[in-house]
Parts: structure tokens; sequence; C-alpha cells
């Protein structure tokens, strides 16, 4: 249910697919409820699986299992009711979903028309979704609604940039490597300085197209 990855930034990609499905009534309000207490045994090792399997983080950010862990304790329960949707197509979102329960249908077309709906992918226990919200701000390429009562897991972009602020030694010394290949830097710069400059970087993702900067900014 996640999207496949590569070695360079993926672009947004569409949810996988499966058949055609005409449309419920929507409510859209959503019902959020921190959860109380540590995580079970159960729950964590159901979310670090889903971290786990999903590509764009193991494959492409090759997130550390720490930052794995860090994932993990920050995530927080959230419920969603037949028919509801979490997210929307076209709409910008910042929040990632682990299926702690139920099952969630991924659907294209305009539902707002009722034209030309299909549902792409069932998702259920242990199937993550929304992972590219937390790298872009790019709008969502499908709708995801419950097609019965659901527990899912959730965490926001801030919660995930606070994750990839702790760095493993390797990805550290990547960027010092970078550093160190960029004359005005790499000259001019001690060894500790590099070292200081690298623990101090932060990833941030673009999709193709998308300005870096712009003139006069």
């Amino acid at each position: 249910p996640t999207p496949s990855t590569s070695s360079s930034a993926p672009a947004p990609a569409e949810e996988p697919m499966a058949t055609s499905v005409t449309s419920a009534s929507v409510r859209r309000s959503f019902v959020m409820s921190r959860s109380h207490g540590d995580l079970s045994v159960e729950d964590r090792e159901l979310i670090i699986q889903a971290i786990r399997a999903n590509a764009h983080f193991s494959e492409w950010l090759q997130l550390s299992q720490a930052q794995v862990e860090m994932m993990a304790d920050m995530m927080r329960r959230t419920t969603a009711e037949p028919g509801q949707e979490v997210v929307r197509k076209g709409e910008y979102g910042n929040k990632f979903y682990i299926v702690n329960d139920g099952i969630l249908e991924v659907v294209t077309g305009d539902l707002r028309t009722q034209t030309e709906l299909q549902v792409k992918v069932r998702l259920r226990s242990g199937d993550s979704f929304g992972e590219l919200a937390l790298l872009y701000n790019c709008p969502r390429k499908a709708t995801v609604r419950a097609q019965r009562s659901c527990n899912l897991w959730v965490l926001d972009r801030r919660q995930f940039r606070a994750v990839m602020r702790l760095k493993s030694a390797s990805r550290i010394r990547e960027y010092e490597r970078l550093i160190a290949s960029a004359a005005q830097l790499g000259q001019r710069l001690s060894e500790s300085e590099k070292g200081l400059l690298a623990d101090a970087l932060e990833e941030s993702f673009f999709v193709r197209g998308e300005e870096v900067v712009a003139q006069a900014d």
C-alpha cells in the first residue's frame, strides 16, 4: 500500500489499485484522542514493523533504529468512522498514518461529482499511508476513507522533523563528506567546524518543478 521508491528523491505517487466502488456520504470531522500512558508491546511492535515496511522510510531515507523507535513513541491514536475521509484527494496534508485495526479504501476519481470513482486498494492492520505529506508540501493523490470503524496511529510533519534531527553517525559522516566536497566550505572550515555544520544540517524535500529558492526572496 505504500509507493515504491528509488535512490533519488521520489515523486508523489498514486496509492496502489483494486476495483470500482460507489460513494457513500462522507463525514469529515475527525475524532482525535491521545493515547494514555506508554504504548503496549503489541502496539509498538506493529508501528515499528509498519515503518520498516514503508519503502520511503526504510530504503530511501534509511532511518536508523533510534529514529524508527522515536517515531513509534511519538505516534498518537485517532479513530475514523465508516464513510469518514481520513485524507482527501487534492488537499494538502501533513500527517502520516498506520492502520491499527479496521479497513480503509484508497479512492480516486471526483468524489464531488461521483464520477470515475475507483477503489485502488484496501488498507488493513499494519498498512501505512500519507508518508509523502511528511516529506513534501504537495496535494494528496487519492482519498482514503474508512470502510468500517478504524483505529489509526498518526504522526505529523512537525514531529517527523524532530525525528530527522536525530541523525545517525553514518548520516553525519555523509554530510561531512558533502561539505568537504564544496570548495568554499571544505577549504575554509576546520574539521571540527565541518562536524558542527554537519550536525546542524536538516534535510528538506521538494517535488519535481517546485522552487527551492526564488529571486528577491
